[in-house]
């Protein structure tokens, strides 16, 4: 007669075979495997079963939260966008700029320093078109600002331009223009802080003829009050005024 405590040992003893035949064909979850030659089924390993293993072998590096430490190839930063950074733009002055970005003018600087040399000059503009290009020199409220500006108002000239009002920035007419050849033209008076009233480098041309002058009209009665001098390339002379 099989009996009840029979039927829970054959149990038992089928239970333990199966495993036992199955530990010896290789398939295995224990943490302590030293071998898996000559096993032909699906093999569990932990980090602790494996020798040399790195410290990160149980980290999850498809997510890159559990990542702290390591060189990250830079073929691997190629798609991360400029927006994702923690610094995605920059400030100059007072205009902040995105990352790949630009901006045609920048607001808040104090100053500019612009070291230059003779084979290096500092340039503004480009002579690429024949648009001209100027400087505003916005400085006052209540007074003119100005403008300088070369090739603006009249080709091939250097040009000094005052606002049309008081704290103004337009500007129509220039007051200095020198052209190309050394020509000067202003608009207005001179001011010269010299006994002499002119000075030049190259000796006037004598404009004498062979008729007899005569001086009826003078300004004022007698001669004249005061004789002008002028530096004609070294030679003194000069210019009656009454």
């Amino acid at each position: 007669m099989i009996t009840n405590h029979k039927l829970k040992i054959a149990f038992f003893a089928i239970i333990a075979f199966f495993f036992g035949y199955a530990y010896a064909d290789g398939i295995s979850t224990s943490p302590n495997v030293t071998s898996v030659a000559g096993k032909t089924g699906t093999v569990t390993l932990a980090c602790i079963d494996l020798t040399n293993s790195a410290a990160s072998c149980s980290t999850d590096a498809t997510n890159a939260t559990n990542i702290t430490s390591g060189t990250l190839p830079n073929t691997r930063l190629a798609s991360v966008p400029n927006s994702a950074l923690a610094n995605s733009s920059t400030t100059i002055g007072s205009t902040n700029i995105a990352l790949g970005s630009s901006s045609t003018s920048l607001d808040g600087l104090t100053s500019v320093k612009i070291p230059t040399n003779g084979a290096n000059p500092f340039s503004v503009g480009t002579n690429a078109n024949d648009n001209g290009v100027g400087l505003s020199l916005l400085g006052s409220s209540a007074g003119k600002n100005w403008f300088i500006s070369n090739n603006f108002f009249t080709g091939s000239t250097y040009e000094i331009t005052p606002s049309t009002s008081n704290g103004g920035t337009t500007f129509t007419t220039p007051v200095f223009k020198l052209g190309s050849t050394g020509n000067l033209t202003l608009l207005g008076s001179i001011t010269l802080n010299s006994a002499t009233l002119l000075t030049t480098t190259t000796t006037l041309t004598n404009g004498s003829g062979s008729s007899a002058g005569t001086l009826t009209n003078a300004p004022a009665v007698g001669n004249p009050t005061k004789w002008i001098p002028i530096n004609d390339n070294g030679t003194t002379r000069y210019i009656p005024a009454w």
